[in-house]
């Protein structure tokens, strides 16, 4: 049986891929993902896999040429299989469209893995698309020059808030006492955290005592966070409410079930209760998750400027986000640290807004 998140990931590759696309209601019988294209049915049966071998494609594959009859309730009802699988690859495409072109090549198919990268292919509607979309980073990346990746970011977090005000952070505290130690309290891998923290000492950022890993040159290293942070954009998608309904920030993030949603910017800094400047300030929360995926089950849709209540950001560093978010009245948050790398990308009182956060974030004088 598909999980909720395949059948997501499912439903937004169809969304994208077939012209007219709309969601209905699932109707049981084998069908996990029921939809119109103009007047016609598109019945959907989605298979989950947990390796990407093909022979395990082609397999599923063949059971849906095979059953594909029994899932044609209505005269007209166009009917799709569906494999999910963990990474989407040449070859298995490849195999995949000569085994349906030999035994299946007036059925709908299609292969989705679960970062949304898709094949569809519906020759009812003339439809052979490929889809590639954002990847939100599941490995846990290599570090070189740089220690600002998403992993990379979180253990940031923690060697720099260990003072922060409890209403900006809520995660470790304890001083690391090795890169061990390290991995231990932000949950990576041994590697990555002694990787991480070799990157930091031959910046001279980080030094090892008795007592354990120390922060140096502090400021330092704050300005190059912040510069980094000023050199990458992830464009924002405009979102309003299905159908141009009220737009409501709580109820959309309380309703987020998989955690995907989380707010950020200038409103985050309002729910903490660190809002500095005056205005009109737009409304930010990132997407943790393939960001189609998250319309679809959000109940949102993409928008002009003018008709937008919230600013979807694709996140670039989902795991850093995700285990420091706060919880405020039900709503996910940012913390405090990374609500001031937020605004720095906003004209106007952004960089006002993040300096009085790293005030408040670091009061007291680095060590050196």
């Amino acid at each position: 049986m598909p999980s909720a998140r395949d059948i997501d990931v499912v439903k937004a590759a169809l969304r994208q891929a077939i012209p007219g696309w709309t969601l209905q209601q699932e109707v049981g019988g084998g069908v996990d993902v029921a939809g119109l294209a103009g007047r016609r049915r598109v019945h959907a049966r989605v298979m989950s896999l947990s390796a990407g071998r093909v022979d395990d494609v082609i397999s599923r594959l063949a059971l849906g040429v095979v059953q594909g009859s029994e899932l044609v309730p209505i005269a007209g009802t166009v009917v799709l299989t569906c494999v999910v699988l963990p990474r989407l690859g040449k070859r298995i495409v490849a195999e995949a469209e000569a085994f349906m072109a030999r035994y299946g090549k007036e059925r709908g198919w299609a292969l989705v893995d679960r970062d949304g990268d898709a094949r569809v292919v519906i020759p009812q509607f003339g439809v052979e698309a490929t889809l590639r979309q954002e990847r939100v980073a599941a490995r846990e990346p290599r570090l070189a020059s740089t220690p600002f990746s998403d992993l990379g970011l979180w253990m940031l977090k923690i060697l720099l808030l260990r003072d922060a005000p409890a209403e900006l952070w809520q995660g470790p505290r304890e001083r690391p006492a090795h890169p061990t130690a390290l991995a231990r309290l932000a949950g990576v891998s041994v590697v990555l955290a002694h990787r991480f923290v070799t990157t930091l000492e031959s910046q001279d950022f980080l030094r090892k005592r008795r007592d354990g890993l120390h922060v140096v040159r502090r400021d330092a290293l704050l300005t190059a966070l912040r510069q980094h942070e000023e050199g990458e954009f992830c464009r924002p998608v405009l979102v309003r409410r299905l159908g141009g309904l009220p737009l409501d920030v709580d109820d959309i993030a309380s309703a987020d079930r998989h955690g995907d949603l989380v707010v950020g910017g200038f409103e985050a800094c309002r729910r903490l209760g660190v809002l500095h400047v005056l205005g009109e300030l737009r409304v930010e929360i990132h997407a943790l998750a393939q960001v189609e995926a998250v319309l679809e089950r959000s109940g949102l849709e993409r928008c002009e400027a003018q008709a937008a209540g919230v600013w979807l950001i694709p996140s670039r560093h989902p795991q850093s986000i995700r285990r420091g978010m706060l919880d405020r009245e039900g709503v996910q948050v940012v913390d405090g640290l990374q609500a001031a790398l937020d605004v720095l990308h906003h004209p106007g009182r952004g960089q006002e807004q993040s300096d009085y956060l790293f005030e408040r974030l670091f009061p007291r004088r680095e060590e050196s």
